[in-house]
């Protein structure tokens, strides 16, 4: 009789933890409790803001370094820019408060994202969420600065896992969002290359088992790449 009631007792707190709400808050609250006593601020922040200024007062993307004192080179090319317009904005807006704001955003979109994705795409399993979970803390280190334009990419990656596996479960229609998706990834952060990386190997993997499958994933790949080109350096 103990053991069955401990073992009741334990499928009760299992499928209680298995709630993707509960999930979200939990994680968020391990990250807030770990981050907000000593939030630090990155140097490559205040470099952003100032490249976000200098966008916003030229009116466009500098070809000049206007920063550096050291030799120039004769073509300046920021592959960050719009990360350093939507920090710009965000202290303008709210100030520190703001940049620290937008960091927890960032945190909580990115862990929802890829709690959606697990549910998606193993149903109700305890053992699989258990281990979610538990790889999710320790994604704390990201955000142990106030930001950085690396957020970015972290979400962009579990919102590219996210339309996969609804690609997987017959919702190709979301496969359309991903060349838009690379054409902001690709003007925010360099971890757009990652993403390609990492759909170019989904097409890979189906191809060498369904050939026919895998036509809609290399012609996304394909516009996704087109995507990147689109930036203000040409």
């Amino acid at each position: 009789m103990f053991v069955q009631r401990i073992e009741s007792r334990l499928d009760r707190l299992a499928s209680w933890l298995q709630q993707p709400s509960l999930a979200v808050v939990g994680l968020v609250l391990v990250h807030l409790a770990l981050l907000t006593p000593v939030p630090q601020a990155d140097p490559d922040l205040f470099a952003r803001v100032a490249v976000g200024r200098l966008v916003e007062l030229q009116g466009g993307v500098a070809h000049e370094d206007p920063f550096s004192f050291s030799p120039r080179l004769d073509r300046w090319v920021d592959h960050e820019w719009l990360s350093g317009v939507v920090f710009y904005q965000t202290a303008e807006f709210g100030g520190d408060l703001g940049l620290l704001v937008l960091n927890y955003l960032f945190l909580i979109l990115t862990i929802t994202t890829l709690v959606r994705a697990h549910r998606e795409f193993s149903g109700r399993s305890r053992v699989g969420l258990v281990w979610l979970l538990a790889s999710l803390t320790l994604l704390y280190g990201v955000w142990v600065s106030v930001i950085r334009c690396r957020v970015f990419s972290f979400l962009a990656v579990s919102l590219l896992i996210l339309v996969l596996v609804r690609w997987r479960n017959g919702k190709s229609r979301w496969l359309w969002i991903l060349p838009p998706m690379f054409l902001l990834w690709a003007n925010i952060h360099g971890g757009f290359v990652a993403g390609l990386g990492l759909l170019g190997s989904v097409a890979c993997a189906v191809a060498a088992k369904t050939p026919r499958k895998s036509f809609q994933l290399w012609l996304v790949l394909a516009l996704s790449i087109l995507a990147t080109l689109v930036n203000p350096y040409g």
